[in-house]
């Protein structure tokens, strides 16, 4: 383990000397020796040590409650005091620099030794919570950020209450931020089309009595406060929040992709609806040749059912085509069947 590094702020060359020595036999180390304000800063700066022990009475223009004070502000080490005056006034303009401790002149080996230790001790608790602190910052700044500059929208639902929405979940239902944390339970049901509240109801009642660490997802239409209808696809999960279980939900509007797969279905119906009522034979085939697609008229024309073909792969046609169409067929995409 590091060796503790300690510096004697004092004006008194005597005594800062026995403080020295104290240290020492003590284990700990001496970082410097200072009998000045001014020169203790600068002395911080350079060397950081892990305490200051910090005489309230110092030469120069600066005192060591002065002194203690920039200390702490600008490297944040612990500043034990040390004083023959008790004076009340004193010692509480000493205590506005959050000293770790006093040390009354003149003082006991074993008094010095706990009240460093206990300096020590608190200083690095102090600093691990500072620490977990700022982390927990970092972590709340990253999510701020996380959620309100993407467009998924984020809500966190807890006792049937909404605790946080972000900007995205405003711009998909239409509602402020301020509107929807004043969500009740109540009136969750207007934001869904009424065709899909079951469904979602269902979805939720399926949430509350799974696993905590399930992540549930389903799509279903939501009607913003204009009106519009738009489509959901949701995912949810159990979280802690502030001590306690929440439902983490996101959201994200695929409207325009719902309206493309509808677009593509009915592509595809009218294709099928073209294909199945010419005359003649209508297939489709992948790379390989194999048929993926074949009008029903094949069983009128030769007498099987799509289903027999599509099990069969290409190997029904080659022998089907007839021979002045061949090459033809291959260049147009059509052929003459031989029955």
């Amino acid at each position: 383990m590091a060796k503790v590094n300690i510096m004697v702020v004092e004006d008194d060359a005597i005594t800062a000397m026995d403080i020295e020595n104290q240290l020492k036999n003590l284990g700990y180390g001496v970082s410097a020796k200072t009998a000045y304000g001014k020169d203790a800063i600068q002395k911080a700066k350079e060397n950081t040590p892990d305490l200051v022990l910090m005489d309230i009475v110092l030469k120069g223009e600066m005192d060591g409650i002065e002194t203690a004070k920039e200390i702490h502000t600008q490297f944040d080490i612990p500043v034990v005091f040390l004083t023959a005056f008790a004076d009340k006034n004193r010692l509480e303009k000493a205590k506005l620099t959050y000293p770790f401790g006093f040390i009354l002149k003149p003082f006991q080996d074993k008094d010095f030794q706990v009240t460093i230790e206990m300096a020590l001790y608190v200083a690095k608790v102090d600093a691990k919570r500072k620490q977990a602190k700022e982390a927990l910052r970092e972590s709340e700044e990253m999510f701020r950020l996380f959620t309100e500059q993407n467009m998924m929208g984020v809500i966190i639902i807890q006792d049937g209450l909404v605790k946080y929405v972000n900007q995205a979940t405003s711009e998909i239902t239409e509602y402020s931020i301020g509107e929807a944390l004043d969500w009740k339970p109540n009136e969750f049901g207007k934001l869904f089309h009424p065709d899909d509240l079951e469904f979602v109801m269902e979805q939720a009642q399926k949430k509350q009595e799974g696993a905590k660490d399930v992540v549930t997802h389903y799509s279903y239409r939501l009607i913003t406060k204009s009106g519009e209808v738009k489509w959901i696809d949701q995912y949810s999960k159990t979280i802690t929040f502030e001590g306690k279980n929440a439902d983490l939900i996101t959201i994200i509007d695929i409207t325009e992709r719902k309206q493309v797969e509808e677009a593509l279905r009915e592509s595809e119906e009218k294709y099928r609806s073209l294909v199945t009522n010419i005359p003649g034979i209508t297939w489709t085939t992948d790379h390989d040749f194999n048929t993926v697609f074949v009008s029903p008229n094949i069983q009128k024309e030769l007498g099987y059912t799509p289903e027999e073909v599509y099990k069969s792969g290409d190997s029904i046609f080659p022998g089907r085509i007839h021979p002045e169409g061949s090459q033809q067929g291959v260049n147009r995409g059509v052929n003459r069947v031989t029955s």
